[in-house]
């Protein structure tokens, strides 16, 4: 694996983003806000489900440029500003596991998960990025 950091919202294609998300159909601020500051299709499509149609381990892959695309991925019930993690290591296992699937059935062979709040601790908008053969 290799690890770099980086201002995610220059990722070049192609590549997947892997954006950890809730379940309450709240996106407003940090990693989310870069994100869908860029590409407003990202929020565009998360706030599409209600809260009953989000659960951990959902996915939702958002295409935003030829051959970059930001999924969406159910890893938190709920949020919150109090530095607590909210991330559920069983939702990001499923969301893993779906993303893995997603990759072979789309004959997807490099990948590049940029991992974002996918373990809740930051405001800013840089990456930690992992890189990895499926």
């Amino acid at each position: 694996m290799n690890y770099l950091n980086k201002d995610i919202t220059t990722v070049e294609a192609p590549a997947l983003i892997l954006h950890g998300v809730n379940c309450q159909r709240a996106m407003g601020s940090g990693v989310a806000k870069a994100l869908y500051s860029k590409w407003p299709q990202v929020r565009e499509e998360y706030m599409k489900f209600s809260k009953e149609e989000m659960y951990l381990g959902k996915i939702a892959p958002v295409k935003v440029d030829n051959n970059l695309f930001i999924i969406n991925c159910w890893t938190q019930e709920k949020y919150g500003y109090d530095n607590s993690v909210y991330a559920s290591a069983e939702g990001i296992k499923i969301c893993l596991q779906h993303v893995a699937a997603l990759c072979a059935d789309t004959n997807i062979q490099d990948v590049f998960a940029f991992l974002t709040l996918i373990f809740c601790t930051t405001e800013k908008n840089y990456i930690i990025c992992i890189t990895y053969n499926i």
